[in-house]
């Protein structure tokens, strides 16, 4: 059951790539198959749609850490497909796919 209120954020703890996605090995996050985030202490698990919808009509936040940096997730939509990435910030690789995987 997710936590209804999260004031701080839901934190992505791992995604699953599709390594055969025409996106992967890109950089771009379309290639993900499902996020896994944080909920009290145990991993819940949403694909990018999921995680899009909780963002755009929930106005719940996810965020990642990366290299000791705090960077939140946005909901993207291109070519028809609804998927998640994170924030521009100082670096030029997508912090969400530096996440674990399952």
């Amino acid at each position: 059951m997710e936590v209804i209120s999260n004031l701080m954020g839901f934190e992505v703890v791992c995604v699953d790539i599709d390594r055969s996605s025409p996106y992967a090995g890109n950089g771009d996050c379309r290639c993900i198959e499902r996020i896994g985030y944080k909920v009290g202490d145990t991993t819940s698990h949403g694909s990018p749609e999921q995680i899009y919808e909780k963002i755009e009509e929930r106005d719940r936040t996810f965020y990642v850490e990366y290299l000791g940096d705090q960077t939140d997730l946005i909901a993207e939509e291109r070519g028809g497909t609804k998927y998640v990435r994170t924030e521009p910030n100082y670096t030029d690789d997508d912090n969400l796919l530096h996440q674990s995987s399952y």
